[in-house]
């Protein structure tokens, strides 16, 4: 990340954060950070601080999180355990009445979720959020569920969102909404990048109220397009 975009952040400090695609990787256990606020940054730090901290002294936020969570189907239940030396370690059910599991043990992609929505709930009202590829090591079905997520947050909260993303589920998802009339079809805007010559060259993705893609050079969404297709033509043989 640039120096100018550094500056961006800490000037917008409450209304603006973004979330890498590379984020830290799970632990057995964590070292407590002796802050009473924390942001997190770029990489996921500080996520499960965050969490620890209104879990013991906010708990309409902490029953937000884990509600999201239950939501997207994800996770049914966090708890800390602190060790003593001010170390700690999180448990976490993936299924209701299942077992407590570190969040070494599940699968990978919860421990990199988890950071993008902590992160959104720290936010205030009418912020940006800026994800790097969020849908890495998720099951296409929460993939797809954040794109609801998306939406409920952007009229619920007037929140913005900047993604970068190669998912054709998140954008499906988007696209049902805009038929089911839950988000106009001029709230999303999709840029996608074409460097099939020798240059890259930028195209804006419109949709109409059905949901369809307009615009789109030949090369979007190709390789799925053409699987399906293949899919098609030898099923009828």
């Amino acid at each position: 990340m640039n120096i100018y975009l550094i500056d961006i952040f800490n000037t917008y400090d409450d209304h603006i954060n973004f979330i890498d695609s590379f984020r830290l990787q799970p632990k057995r256990t964590y070292l407590e950070q002796a802050k009473s606020e924390i942001k997190i940054n770029s990489f996921g730090e500080g996520y499960l601080d965050q969490i620890m901290i209104w879990e013991a002294k906010d708990k309409n936020k902490f029953n937000e999180l884990i509600s999201i969570l239950n939501e997207l189907n994800l996770l049914e239940s966090i708890k800390s355990k602190r060790l003593g030396g001010g170390r700690y370690e999180i448990a976490v059910q993936v299924k209701e009445n299942g077992i407590d599991s570190s969040l070494s043990d599940v699968g990978f992609g919860i421990s990199q979720f988890l950071p993008i929505i902590v992160a959104d709930l720290q936010l205030s009202e009418g912020s940006t959020l800026y994800i790097a590829q969020p849908e890495i090591h998720l099951h296409p079905s929460v993939q797809s569920a954040f794109g609801g997520y998306l939406v409920k947050q952007i009229n619920s909260q007037s929140k913005n969102y900047v993604i970068e993303t190669h998912n054709e589920y998140l954008l499906n998802r988007i696209r049902l909404a805009i038929v089911k009339g839950e988000i106009e079809e001029d709230e999303v805007k999709v840029y996608f990048t074409d460097n099939s010559t020798n240059k890259s060259v930028l195209h804006e993705i419109q949709f109409n109220k059905q949901g369809q893609i307009l615009n789109a050079p030949n090369n979007f969404f190709k390789t799925y397009m053409m699987d399906v297709m293949e899919i098609a033509i030898n099923a009828a043989e």
